[in-house]
């Protein structure tokens, strides 16, 4: 599948920075996904063609290949000697750091269910949504997935806030390919803490 240059703009948002966690500063690269997090928010592009052990990427490469792609441009994961990101300018290894870190277990992330669900065309109006719905996901959060586009439908799960916990919301963005609906990324993104300040006597 290719990625547009918003779809890795995307993907970036979501890798940590300056984390002592050192791989969440990286990108996961496995089995059909490109996957992110900074333990607030995590994201999975799917890949169905990947084909690859778990390799890492760091996110200053991938932000300075973004920089080498026009705003139109894609890019593919190929097998070349090695699994790289290919544009029609730049190829870039995404084996940037051996694996030797405990990476946060993806599939569990992104694989939650969530019990209530409803359907939007677009995201400009989802944080609205999910407080109406007692789901409350800080705006910073949501901001990077309403700006990455249109021409998708989007699939919103969510659990509501709760008295001891967060809520949550998982959004499944899918574009036809090919008169086919094919499932672009899966972000799972927690929602906000609500802490008192009221003082105990």
């Amino acid at each position: 599948m290719e990625l547009f240059k918003k779809d890795l703009v995307l993907l970036s948002e979501f890798v940590d920075s300056g984390n002592p966690r050192v791989e969440l500063n990286y990108v996961l690269v496995k089995d059909e996904c490109l996957f992110a997090t900074d333990t607030r928010r995590a994201i999975k592009f799917h890949l169905p063609q990947l084909r690859t052990e778990n390799l890492l990427c760091h996110k200053k490469l991938l932000k300075g290949f973004i920089t080498t792609m026009g705003k139109e441009d894609v890019a593919e994961v190929v097998e070349m000697d090695e699994i790289c990101l290919k544009s029609d300018i730049a190829v870039m290894n995404l084996s940037t750091s051996t694996f030797e870190h405990k990476y946060p277990d993806s599939e569990r992330i992104i694989e939650q269910k969530l019990p209530y669900h409803f359907v939007l065309a677009n995201l400009n109006d989802i944080d609205f949504e999910l407080t109406k719905k007692s789901c409350y996901i800080d705006s910073y959060l949501l901001l990077p997935l309403v700006k990455h586009g249109e021409d998708y439908k989007f699939d919103v799960f969510y659990k509501p806030q709760g008295e001891e916990d967060t809520g949550l919301v998982k959004i499944v963005a899918s574009r036809s390919v090919d008169e086919e609906e094919v499932v672009l990324y899966t972000a799972v993104i927690m929602g906000r803490e609500f802490k008192s300040s009221a003082v105990e006597e």
